[in-house]
């Protein structure tokens, strides 16, 4: 219970970090996407036959759709979908590295972006207007990101090498 609980403070914390302290670090009107990445790092760091990751999602979603203009619950479904394909493939991959890690980061990013945009255009009725723009702020947004993602799994990965160390047993 203490999991949860830990996990939905620290998803309505980055949320509120991420709608009122991040916007004054915009490049090119794009934000970084902390709950995205939060829930990547749940997702990659945790054993594919786990599900405590989907919990993560789902309330990532949740928080991405309170805190967002879009319609409440599309981005706990797109979260929840990237969470299972992302649980098949690191089941198919076996031995992850930082090359996995890029590649998978950056279709989770594109497949959240799309999806939830091809959900939203579904709900509103606008199918026929759906399209895939590659614009410049669609690139500053995948790349940022990406920059940031891979820092804070090298900053995690640092943090569990050195300062989470666990005494040896008879030392």
């Amino acid at each position: 219970m203490q999991r949860f609980l830990t996990l939905f403070l620290f998803f309505y914390i980055l949320s509120l970090i991420q709608t009122s302290f991040l916007i004054h670090f915009n490049i090119k009107g794009e934000l970084p996407n902390l709950i995205l990445i939060s829930v990547f790092l749940l997702i990659f760091s945790e054993n594919p036959r786990k599900n405590f990751s989907f919990f993560g999602a789902l309330v990532g979603g949740f928080f991405l759709d309170i805190f967002s203009n879009s319609f409440l619950g599309i981005s706990i479904i797109t979260l929840l979908l990237m969470t299972f394909l992302l649980k098949r493939a690191m089941l198919i991959l076996k031995e992850l590295n930082i090359f996995w890690f890029l590649i998978l980061l950056f279709v989770s990013i594109n497949f959240y972006n799309l999806f939830s945009n091809f959900i939203n255009s579904l709900i509103l009725f606008k199918v026929t207007s759906f399209r895939i723009d590659f614009t410049e702020a669609f690139v500053v947004e995948v790349i940022y990101n990406l920059i940031l993602g891979l820092i804070v799994f090298y900053l995690l990965l640092f943090f569990k090498k050195y300062v989470f160390i666990r005494p040896q047993k008879g030392a």
